[in-house]
């Protein structure tokens, strides 16, 4: 049990980012060109990590964790998971919108990418 309480986190953490990456390069396979080796590595291996993380997650997701390797879950993490999530929910559906504060110009489909990471930070915090 006290193996398990870290991994917690990461493995909803880990689905999410893979399973998100690998449905947003999905809708946009156009954009990628599958005559490179490179584009079915992507593929290949993006797909496969999202399959054993989800495998991982289903088999091991439920398990408990013991009273005393809880950890004290504060109000700051809470509005940390918030904000992560609002921010990168409205990255993968306003891409556009939500990323015209930042540095350098994002198409749609790096933000809706670059969101995964947001999503993945909120639903860390949140577990």
């Amino acid at each position: 049990m006290r193996r398990w309480s870290p991994a917690r986190p990461i493995l909803p953490m880990l689905s999410a980012f893979l399973t998100q990456l690998i449905v947003v390069s999905f809708f946009y396979s156009d954009l990628f060109n599958f005559d490179r080796r490179a584009t079915g590595l992507w593929f290949g291996l993006y797909l496969s990590d999202c399959l054993v993380g989800t495998y991982y997650l289903a088999r091991l997701g439920g398990r408990l964790v013991p009273e005393d390797g809880r950890v004290e879950v504060r109000r700051s993490h809470n509005l940390q998971a918030l904000i992560l999530g609002i921010y990168g929910v409205g990255l993968l559906l306003f891409p556009a919108l939500f990323s015209g504060f930042w540095p350098w110009p994002l198409d749609a489909f790096h933000g809706r990418l670059y969101s995964a990471i947001f999503i993945s930070g909120a639903i860390g915090l949140a577990y």
